[in-house]
């Protein structure tokens, strides 16, 4: 093979690896900012706060159960957030939009930035 056969392989394979690279999806960008829910009694509830939450997923609130809820959402992010009554971003939803909160009349198991 000569030479100017091999540069230009050389060149194309080169070309091709960074085409390859940023023509890859990006992993699924945050929220900035924060989100703040209650969970427990409106009387001895406990704070939670999520800082630069993920987007794009729904997420189940760890400590919700079928008896307990999460409620009065603070999304102090960027993105906007529907708040689901059910698991798995099932059952009845919420708007509650960026840098907005909502009253402990809200209560939800599940979310999804977006």
């Amino acid at each position: 093979m000569s030479t100017p056969t091999r540069l230009r392989h050389a060149t194309l394979s080169v070309a091709s690896v960074f085409v390859l690279v940023f023509a890859l999806p990006s992993p699924a960008s945050a929220a900035t900012g924060f989100f703040q829910y209650r969970i427990g009694l409106p009387v001895g509830d406990t704070l939670h706060e999520l800082i630069d939450p993920a987007s794009a997923a729904c997420t189940n609130v760890e400590e919700a159960t079928d008896l307990k809820a999460a409620h009065s959402p603070d999304n102090g992010t960027n993105g906007q957030l529907p708040v689901f009554r059910g698991f798995n971003c099932s059952g009845a939803d919420t708007a509650v939009p960026a840098g907005e909160s909502r009253g402990a009349g809200v209560r939800f198991r599940s979310f999804l930035f977006s």
